[in-house]
């Protein structure tokens, strides 16, 4: 993981990321209920968080932003809207209710989230990171390629071999708050 570039623009401070996929094969691999996420923190001149994405609370819950808000997509149920939820794959983050989680998501035949190996039906999202020239033609390509908004990601174009990474834009709106950010760190 690195930050490739940190800047400022009139309206926003964008921080360019990278990961890297050294294994040869999709990751987070196994069970469909493994993931992995990116906690992206924007730092103030004392090493303050003032903005935040993929932070956790002490009990690994992600939660929103520099708060103990847990997002509504750590239990896939919005309670507002009374509807199923999760975190979409990003290319560009924009909101402290946005976080970067790498998994497989899958349905039941009824069109709901499940873990349950019996229950599994149709993929809804996988953007696990994919194998360095991995390929849509590819062996057993139809069970590993990427569903949901990560089949539109460049960097998850199989079609003449994946690059095993994914590169992110995390632009920070500027007000009174982030204005006083001088640094950003990612894990």
């Amino acid at each position: 993981i690195s930050v490739t570039s940190l800047k400022p623009a009139d309206q926003f401070i964008e921080a360019q990321v990278r990961i890297e996929n050294l294994a040869g094969h999709s990751l987070p691999s196994g069970v469909a209920f493994r993931r992995a996420f990116l906690t992206f923190e924007a730092l103030d001149e004392k090493g303050n968080v003032v903005w935040a994405s993929g932070r956790t609370n002490s009990a690994g819950a992600i939660v929103k932003g520099t708060s103990e808000e847990v997002l509504p997509t750590e239990f896939f149920f919005d309670p507002a809207t009374r509807k199923q939820v999760f975190q979409p794959h990003h290319q560009t983050l924009t909101d402290e209710s946005q976080a970067q989680i790498y998994e497989e998501i899958i349905a039941d035949p009824e069109g709901k989230i499940t873990t349950s190996f019996v229950g599994l039906d149709h993929p809804l999202k996988n953007n696990r990171f994919l194998p360095k020239g991995w390929r849509t033609d590819g062996p057993l390509a139809e069970f590993t390629s990427p569903h949901g908004d990560a089949e539109h990601d460049p960097d998850y174009n199989g079609k003449s071999g994946a690059s095993g990474a994914d590169n992110l834009t995390y632009r920070i709106p500027l007000n009174e708050r982030t204005r006083a950010i001088v640094s950003v760190r990612v894990t």
